[in-house]
C-alpha cells in the first residue's frame, strides 16, 4: 500500500513555498517589543544621568569650596579681592589652578583646584550641569562667618561660622530654602 504525503500532494492544496522574509504582522510585533523595551529603560537611564549630574555639582562644589579655603591659608587673603559673593568665574578658576595667565595672583604657583573640565556660559562664569553659575559666598571680613548674602533670585543665605560657601541652585535653576519643598540646591556646607 502506498501512502501519499499531504506536503507533495498539488492535487489538495499543499503547495510547499519557502520564506523569504518577514510578514508585515511579524515585523510589527518586532517594533512594539523593541518600544516596549525602550519605554522600560529610557526612565532609568534618565534616572542615572540625574544622578551623574548631581554627584558632579556636588563634587564640583565641595572642590571649589575647598580650593578657596586653601588659597586663604596659602596667601591669607581670597583671590577674589573685596568680592565678598557673586558667580564662580573663569578667572578665579585660573587663579586656583594655577594657571600661567593668573602668575600675579597665584605667584608660587599652587594648584588649589584639579577639574577634568569646566564648562561656562557666555558672561565667562562657571557652570553647573544644568547651564547655572555656581555662585560662592565668602567671610571677606574675617568675622567668623558668611552674613547677608543673597543670591539673584533673592533667596538668604547666612552661614554663620563658615568662610567659604559654594553651592549650585540645582535641577530646578533656582535657590530655595531648606524647608522649601522644591529645595534641591547642592551646598557645601
Amino acid at each position: 500500500m502506498h501512502v501519499q504525503s499531504p506536503v507533495s500532494s498539488h492535487a489538495e492544496g499543499w503547495v510547499s513555498r519557502s520564506r523569504r522574509g518577514f510578514t508585515l504582522v511579524e515585523l510589527m510585533v518586532v517594533i512594539a517589543i523593541i518600544a516596549l523595551l525602550a519605554a522600560l529603560v529610557f526612565p532609568m537611564i534618565q534616572r542615572a544621568q540625574k544622578a551623574a549630574d548631581l554627584r558632579k555639582a556636588q563634587i564640583e562644589v565641595e572642590a571649589l569650596a575647598s580650593a578657596l579655603r586653601a588659597y586663604l591659608q596659602e596667601y591669607s587673603r581670597w583671590p577674589v579681592g573685596n568680592a565678598a559673593e557673586g558667580d564662580v568665574n573663569i578667572t578665579m578658576v585660573k587663579i586656583l589652578t594655577a594657571h600661567p595667565d593668573a602668575k600675579v595672583q597665584n605667584p608660587r604657583g599652587r594648584i588649589f583646584l584639579r577639574l577634568n573640565t569646566v564648562a561656562t556660559n557666555a558672561s565667562g562664569a562657571v557652570i553647573d550641569p544644568w547651564g547655572n553659575p555656581y555662585r560662592f559666598a565668602l567671610d571677606s571680613d574675617m568675622s567668623g562667618g558668611i552674613s547677608d548674602v543673597h543670591d539673584p533670585d533673592g533667596v538668604y543665605k547666612a552661614l554663620p561660622g563658615k568662610i567659604v560657601g559654594v553651592w549650585s541652585r540645582g535641577p530646578n535653576g533656582k535657590s530655595d530654602r531648606p524647608d522649601s519643598p522644591d529645595y534641591d540646591d547642592i551646598t557645601s556646607w
